[in-house]
């Protein structure tokens, strides 16, 4: 039992790992479109609205998508002013109880998410601007991220219940 659990948090780890770097790339893409639209904004008085539609769609899918990679590399806001002086099996104690609103608050971000992505795909709703894009692949990011980022918590919460419990097996 404890190695299919295992297999399952390295699996979930590599997951989310591998999307974080991906897309970590979408930033310098949009980097490079804000330069670009800079350049011929302030250079050759010629904005593309384009390049703002592409941002806003680009920062969503960054960090929408992203949630699973900063919970797996703990970049999240913490208030360890507490925590940070406590013992790691205290610690171990305190990560397990923060699972709970955590996922109470990930779990609500998927049904919600999922809702608002359903409602835009079966009412074919645009985003309104030059592009004219359909809504639900960006808002499909916010089901698809929460779910990572459910998926991060849970193999979090095993490797701190195996920490916080290990198993005794002396003299057995």
């Amino acid at each position: 039992m404890t190695y299919i659990i295992d297999r399952t948090v390295k699996s979930l780890e590599l997951i989310n790992s591998m999307l974080g770097r991906y897309i970590g790339w979408i930033i310098l893409v949009i980097s490079l479109f804000v330069g670009y639209d800079t350049v011929m904004r302030y250079v050759f008085n010629s904005p593309n609205e384009w390049v703002q539609e592409i941002s806003v769609y680009g920062f969503g899918f960054f960090v929408l998508l992203g949630g699973g990679y900063v919970q797996l590399c703990k970049s999240h806001i913490r208030t360890d002013v507490i925590s940070a002086n406590l013992s790691p099996k205290l610690q171990n104690y305190l990560n397990i109880f923060y699972f709970i609103p955590a996922a109470i608050f990930v779990i609500t971000m998927l049904i919600v998410g999922w809702d608002i992505f359903w409602m835009a795909l079966t009412q074919n709703q645009k985003r309104a601007g030059i592009l004219m894009w359909p809504l639900w692949p960006y808002l499909f990011a916010i089901p698809v991220g929460s779910a990572l980022a459910l998926l991060q918590l849970l193999a979090d919460l095993l490797k701190d219940i195996k920490t916080a419990f290990p198993k005794n097996h002396q003299g057995k």
